[in-house]
């Protein structure tokens, strides 16, 4: 699919994060305030564009624009063709009934645009694709911080992060939690998992886990055996603590790994995958240590 179809096949997210997207094509972009007005302003172009037209000037009601470049140009080819696919892959995940267009921060627009052109890995962009997404339906989720350190993940730290992120219990809120441990994960009790000590090293290094590798989050297990809804692998489930307490306020831990801010920040937008073993193993690692974690029916399940 040539650069000039693509761009038209996602006319409505172009739209959405204008003039970060023109700014990639070569156009120098104007806005007004109509919105109206701006959105016919892009549709001119965008039929110029359709129509091969790669040399011209546009003064609309709202925008101006100026098209000197040639888009068959190979490197304005990469730049289109890297941010628009990026930009389809969000238009196929994002729910646009959630999205207020004049809450989206400009600034995250423009440095989107300007990291996803330069990605043409899939499983990058479907990175990016989850960012933009992220933000759109929540305004300020995404940080500097977080976007610095997607730009500097390789494919293989994200498909690395993406496994880490699928073992977390999170909370229903979206939030992670805690990555079990199934033991010391400093001393590879993860590596059947695809979770060496060396992968767990790589994401520290990233600033996407705490590097203290034997973390643990503390609870307080009471008479009523406090019960907390939990989610894991897309699923709610309920965890709670079995045994006898020793008094009304018996602290119980649970061993593993935590998520940095960053790490905490990119964590909703990943694509959890499924790690059958690794469920298997978490939930006989928890009940050795006093908890249970059980799968709440679809039937119970709120909407």
């Amino acid at each position: 699919m040539d650069e000039t179809q693509l761009a038209v096949d996602a006319a409505q997210m172009a739209r959405a994060i204008a003039p970060g997207f023109w700014a990639s094509l070569g156009m120098g972009v104007r806005a007004g305030q109509d919105r109206k007005n701006l959105e016919a302003d892009h549709a001119f172009v965008e039929e110029m564009l359709r129509r091969g037209r790669s040399n011209f000037r546009y003064r609309g009601l709202a925008s101006e624009f100026e098209l000197f470049e040639d888009p068959q140009d190979e490197e304005i080819s990469r730049l289109v063709t890297n941010t628009v696919k990026a930009m389809l892959k969000a238009e196929s995940i994002l729910d646009w009934s959630k999205v207020e267009l004049d809450r989206f921060n400009p600034e995250f627009r423009l440095r989107w645009v300007s990291e996803a052109s330069n990605v043409s890995d899939e499983t990058l962009q479907d990175l990016w694709a989850r960012l933009l997404k992220g933000e759109l339906e929540s305004p300020g989720s995404v940080s500097n911080d977080t976007m610095s350190i997607a730009r500097d993940m390789s494919r293989g730290c994200a498909e690395e992060f993406q496994k880490l992120c699928s073992a977390a219990l999170y909370y229903t809120d979206g939030s992670p939690m805690i990555v079990v441990g199934c033991g010391n994960p400093g001393g590879n009790s993860l590596l059947q998992f695809g979770l060496s000590y060396e992968v767990l090293i790589r994401l520290a290094h990233h600033r996407l886990i705490v590097n203290d590798m034997n973390s643990y989050r503390t609870f307080t297990a009471n008479s009523s055996q406090m019960i907390v809804q939990i989610r894991h692998q897309e699923s709610n489930w309920l965890l709670y603590w079995s045994r006898e307490t020793d008094g009304t306020h018996a602290q119980r831990q649970i061993k593993g790994l935590l998520f940095t801010p960053a790490g905490k920040e990119l964590f909703p937008v990943v694509e959890k995958i499924p790690m059958p073993d690794y469920t298997v193993a978490m939930l006989k690692n928890l009940e050795k240590e006093g908890w249970k974690l059980i799968p709440v029916p679809p039937s119970c399940q709120q909407p």
